[in-house]
């Protein structure tokens, strides 16, 4: 068993696990995977490419350490590895989050929020939907609808933006010596544009999700 690790079992999540060490770092949880190859932790981000980048450090390393769930990194970790995250602009992430989760899969809605699938087909039209983020817990709650200020640590190296997708990669790549080593394939690839929101929805999203706008996107504030 690696030093740095200890069993987990994630209850809830389908797939099995490896391990992943369980420290108290800054009381906070993050969605972790991790190459030991390459001394490298990529901060999961759902809507942000997951797939892809998932597809690509696995192609690096075999090996690739992918907790299913929320953990805390050890400080070693913290200090001797490079770790970095992507995120996206929460307007087309919420859109897009909607159009999946609710639009085209409610069952996979339903699950991961713990709803009846009738109860997420209430939310098809985008103002309920949003309605209804306005009463989650977007600091704490499910990882898919939660602020990303709360996905991504304030400590990582570096953190790549979905609408620079391949240069933010290269990036990445550049920094841990990896140049040309990985290319990303686009899965489960979904619009970058927004598709007509209102005035209102565009204020609606910033004011939900203000934590992020100012982090990562201010140019939108």
């Amino acid at each position: 068993m690696h030093a740095d690790f200890w069993p987990m079992i994630n209850i809830g999540e389908r797939w099995a696990y490896r391990w992943l060490k369980w420290t108290n770092v800054e009381g906070l949880q993050y969605r972790c995977s991790i190459s030991h190859r390459h001394k490298m932790v990529w901060c999961r981000n759902p809507k942000v490419g997951s797939r892809s980048i998932s597809a690509a450090l696995h192609d690096m390393d075999p090996a690739l350490v992918e907790h299913p769930g929320a953990a805390r990194l050890s400080a070693r970790i913290r200090r001797e590895y490079y770790s970095f995250g992507f995120v996206r602009n929460p307007l087309t992430r919420t859109e897009s989050l909607w159009r999946q989760k609710v639009l085209q899969n409610p069952r996979h809605g339903a699950r991961i929020w713990g709803l009846s699938t009738p109860e997420v087909q209430q939310l098809n039209d985008f103002d309920s939907f949003l309605l209804w983020l306005k009463d989650q817990d977007l600091k704490h709650g499910e990882a898919h609808y939660k602020c990303q200020t709360h996905l991504i640590p304030s400590f990582v190296n570096r953190v790549g933006k979905i609408e620079r997708f391949d240069s933010s990669w290269d990036q990445v790549l550049c920094d841990v010596g990896l140049e040309g080593q990985s290319t990303l394939s686009r899965i489960n690839a979904t619009s970058k544009v927004s598709k007509g929101l209102s005035d209102q929805q565009v204020a609606t999203i910033i004011d939900l999700y203000r934590d992020d706008f100012e982090r990562f996107y201010p140019e939108f504030l």
